[in-house]
């Protein structure tokens, strides 16, 4: 593109505008005016991972961003994306970045994320541990650049308080913050949580019921742990086992696990727990009561079973779970969500928060325990089967004929894929963990995975509320995921091959988990990704 004197642009060459696009646009990272360093004297900036260079007068550097005077004009430059050389150069400067959350995750998976990042940028890494809440990072450039990474291993609910006092950039996270956290945050003028890119997923955990080897019991439903949980099931007769009481087990009740299983098994039904609950001070200790009593159900993490079998998870009809669905997709799994500012980062920061939900940090996040979010795979139309007859089966006046008919004909000839966008109750707002699905699905896009072909969101809504009102929420919500899509991808530089990307909305019909309760409510509310 020819530059104009005078003229601000971004002068990288596409793999270095994707940098900055998905740290900027993507991230939410804005490049929003800082306490610049006044320029002055001839700089030679370079793309750190070589094929660019360019020199001039440096105008200004505000730690995120350099400004300099080149025969082409005023250009503007990404500081994560370069490197700085010649005696216009300001010193290096500390750069400091501060993480806050889950500590049983983030002890697990922060070190060596942290670590993986100094080896590919080739930093010296060097870690202090003044108590165990607390490790103080410093990594260290050749050039004398560094950066101190300060991690408080605290909670998710500690953590979003840290951010609210500005004494945390990124929150480790195992749930979106509640109403109260939201509001606690945007008035402390940091933005609004909820938006497009403040949140990214680095793997999902997942809660188990666990029985003992020996148990007669296989699988159950989401509605009945709640009923085992809430008392009332409280022999094991009730399901069709040889007779005995139900003895129940699960962590203390500050535990990330036991709040998890509030807010996804209990609060949905209703119910308040039994109060006759053995209470452990960890998972393993859940896992090794229940593994030595036939009797016994508990709730793990992913990875606590130990000696415990680990139950499967049935939809409502018998089924195992919503047809197609991925390990992160299960009624009980729990994302990883790191929360960044809604502020520029120093460069280093930036790289280190984007280092985090790359392609090379997926080993270490399998080796902490938890399932990485997979390239989706595709379901042939032949092997849905079974949806579409329980569609047919259900469909009242609601989903008339006509509806069947049109979804039919629009997935006829496709298959469909295992990424899925879903949503709050009632609206067409993406939640965390679907913003996420957006960036990863057009980075695939980007990288040319659906070029030439024909992509169709699908949206489909549960089954409250008026036939009309939800086919024409259903199409909002696929509307929504377009726009979102369309935008990263541009924001990504594009994708002139890639697929064409259609929307449309088929209400109620073909429910993908049957049943009517709070938890199959939640699988049917989504947008599906159908391609040729």
């Amino acid at each position: 593109m020819p530059l104009r004197v005078g003229q601000e642009v971004q002068a990288l060459p596409r793999a270095h505008r994707l940098i900055r696009s998905i740290l900027g646009a993507v991230l939410s990272l804005a490049a929003l005016p800082g306490a610049a360093q006044e320029g002055g004297g001839q700089v030679t900036l370079s793309a750190r991972s070589g094929g660019f260079e360019v020199t001039g007068e440096l105008l200004s550097h505000d730690g995120a961003w350099w400004r300099l005077l080149t025969d082409y004009g005023v250009l503007t430059l990404d500081a994560a994306a370069v490197a700085c050389a010649g005696e216009g150069c300001p010193p290096p400067e500390l750069q400091t970045l501060s993480v806050s959350g889950d500590a049983e995750i983030g002890r697990a998976l922060l070190p060596p994320l942290i670590e993986g990042f100094a080896r590919s940028r080739e930093l010296e890494a060097s870690v202090e541990r003044p108590d165990r809440a607390l490790e103080v990072w410093t990594l260290a450039a050749a050039d004398g650049a560094a950066l101190r990474v300060s991690v408080r291993y605290t909670s998710t609910a500690e953590g979003f308080a840290d951010m609210t006092a500005e004494l945390a950039d990124l929150v480790l996270a195992l749930r979106p913050p509640d109403a109260v956290e939201e509001l606690l945050i945007a008035d402390s003028g940091l933005g609004d949580l909820d938006r497009a890119g403040r949140a990214r997923v680095l793997g999902t955990d997942e809660l188990l019921p666990v029985v003992a080897p020996g148990s007669a019991l296989t699988s159950l439903t989401v509605p009945e742990l709640a009923a085992l949980y809430s008392g009332e099931i409280a022999d094991w007769g009730e399901l069709g086992l040889p007779p005995g009481p139900v003895r129940l087990h699960l962590p203390a009740p500050a535990s990330p696990a036991a709040e998890a299983f509030g807010r996804l098994v209990m609060d949905p039904s209703g119910s308040a727990l039994a109060g006759t609950i053995t209470r452990h001070a960890a998972g393993g200790d859940v896992a090794r009561a229940v593994a030595a009593d036939p009797g016994a159900i508990g709730l793990v993490r992913l990875g606590e079973a130990g000696a415990a079998r680990a139950l499967v998870l049935l939809d409502p009809c018998g089924e195992p779970g919503p047809g197609g669905a991925r390990p992160q997709d299960g009624p009980l799994a729990m994302p990883v969500l790191v929360y960044l500012p809604a502020r520029p980062l120093p460069p280093l920061a930036r790289g280190l928060a984007a280092f985090l939900v790359a392609p090379d940090a997926e080993d270490a996040i399998r080796d902490a325990g938890l399932h990485t979010r997979r390239a989706p795979d595709r379901i042939p139309l032949a092997a849905q089967g079974l949806r579409l007859a329980r569609a047919i089966d259900g469909a009242g006046e609601d989903v008339p004929l006509e509806a069947l008919q049109d979804l039919t004909r629009a997935i006829e000839g496709r298959d469909r894929l295992t990424t899925t966008f879903r949503f709050d109750d009632g609206t067409a707002r993406l939640d965390a963990a679907s913003w996420d699905e957006v960036v990863r699905l057009a980075r695939r896009i980007v990288g040319g995975a659906h070029d030439g072909r024909t992509l169709l969101l699908a949206g489909f809504t549960d089954a409250q509320g008026p036939g009309g009102r939800n086919r024409r929420l259903s199409g909002e919500r696929a509307e929504t995921v377009r726009r979102a899509l369309t935008g990263a991808i541009e924001a990504m530089g594009g994708a002139p091959d890639g697929p064409a990307i259609l929307a449309a909305g088929f209400g109620e019909a073909a429910p993908l988990a049957c049943g009517d309760t709070p938890w199959a409510g939640r699988d049917n509310r989504r947008v599906e990704v159908w391609t040729d």
